[in-house]
This record gives C-alpha cells, sequence and structure tokens, in this order.
C-alpha cells in the first residue's frame, strides 16, 4: 500500500517519500491520456507502426496556420489545444 511504500521511502532517505499523489497516470507521456489511448488502439489493431499523419493546420479560406501531430489528435471544429492564439474565432 502507498503509505507503506512512503514510510520505507522515508526509511531510506528518498526524496519522493515527501512528493504529493498525482492524480494522473505517470506513465502516459506527457499526461496525454487520449493520444496514448488512441495511438495504443491503433498501433494494436493494426500491428505495425502508425502512418505519419502529421499535417498543417488549414483555415476555411486556405490560409495555413499552423502544424499538427497527426489526425488522430483532434477534431474538424476543434479550437482548443491546437496550440494556437489567434485572437478571435476562425471561421
Amino acid at each position: 500500500m502507498k503509505p507503506e511504500v512512503r514510510e520505507l521511502a522515508r526509511q531510506h532517505g528518498l526524496a519522493l517519500a515527501q512528493k504529493p499523489d498525482s492524480q494522473e497516470i505517470c506513465f502516459v507521456p506527457g499526461g496525454e491520456l487520449k493520444k496514448f489511448f488512441v495511438d495504443a488502439y491503433l498501433l494494436r489493431s493494426r500491428a505495425q507502426a502508425l502512418p505519419d499523419t502529421a499535417g498543417e493546420l488549414v483555415t476555411t479560406d486556405g490560409a495555413v496556420v499552423g502544424e499538427h501531430g497527426g489526425i488522430h489528435n483532434f477534431t474538424v471544429g476543434q479550437r482548443k489545444g491546437l496550440g494556437l492564439a489567434t485572437g478571435s474565432r476562425f471561421t
């Protein structure tokens, strides 16, 4: 149990004994749970490496405003989490 592990860590002078509890899954790189599970599902179902689907973020009028790390990481119309700060909504 966690309390016993913390006590053992304290006894051995390990810094993690004082580490606050986390609400995140520690094995997920960067805490990106959605991406982790989508990648894992696709890898498992395809039994091969994912294709590179990274590309440009393009507005409806054709302006390139950024790049994305793969089509499975976002949805059409998504506004949050794209790493863009435009000051106004895209149309």
